[in-house]
């Protein structure tokens, strides 16, 4: 199965490696697309931010959250919990079943689309990608 391809801004169900061990992560879990690119073999490659729902509230340079309390951002992210996401801990992957799946809930189709980046977070995402916050 091969899913539409997705655009950076995306948040997706991604089984993000382990630091240990390039392998596929055993537990999924919430990933922002930050670009997207074809690989020689014509596979779609996405740069990738680690996300995670431990921790939210200790924001380390490089890391933004969405909560809750976001409003209408966090309904459009497809997030289940408050979540914060590293933008100095990214990768490139394959978007393929190895690396990504479809979530229990899938709102989107069966792609591992959960929601998006909102207007009102850019700033927010900006400020953790220059390291500023």
């Amino acid at each position: 199965m091969s899913f539409p391809v997705p655009v950076p801004g995306a948040i997706v169900w991604c089984h993000f490696p382990t630091r240990e061990i390039r392998a596929r992560g055993i537990k999924p879990r919430p990933g922002l697309v930050l670009a997207v690119g074809d690989s020689k073999e014509g596979v779609v490659m996405v740069k990738i931010a680690y996300g995670t729902s431990r921790k939210v509230t200790e924001l380390h340079r490089g890391e933004f959250a969405i909560t809750p309390a976001d409003g209408e951002a966090y309904l459009a992210s497809g997030l289940s919990l408050a979540t914060k996401f590293n933008l100095s801990e990214t990768l490139e992957l394959p978007y393929t079943e190895k690396w990504f799946s479809v979530p229990r809930n899938a709102r989107h189709g069966q792609n591992p689309m959960l929601g998006f980046l909102h207007a009102s977070l850019y700033k927010r995402a900006a400020a953790a990608l220059a390291g500023k916050s």
